[in-house]
């Protein structure tokens, strides 16, 4: 049943090649997190506050509540973001030589 609905992602490779079937595994181990921290409105992905303040879902965040390490959560990002899935945005945080951050 793979690559039968997400035939981009299966076909991501130059070479023609098929997804490694580790790439599936992780993309349903995060649906689950994904989804139940899914705000329909915006699509961002996290949760209001007991204050009412939205907080983002860090990559971090969710890779635990999937139980994946980091860095498998950010090649299946990379993976899905080349297939045109996925958009991911960051913040940048300058440190300055002082070791304060700013920004």
């Amino acid at each position: 049943m793979q690559g039968k609905f997400l035939r981009r992602l299966d076909n991501i490779h130059a070479s023609g090649r098929r997804s490694r079937r580790e790439l599936w595994r992780n993309l349903a181990a995060i649906a689950g997190p994904v989804l139940a921290r899914l705000d329909l409105a915006t699509l961002a992905c996290g949760w209001f506050g007991d204050d009412g303040i939205f907080c983002l879902n860090t990559q971090g965040g969710i890779a635990e509540d999937a139980g994946l390490r980091d860095w498998q959560l950010s090649r299946l990002f990379a993976a899905l973001e080349r297939a045109g899935y996925l958009i991911r945005r960051s913040k940048a945080v300058w440190v300055a030589e002082s070791g304060q951050s700013s920004g």
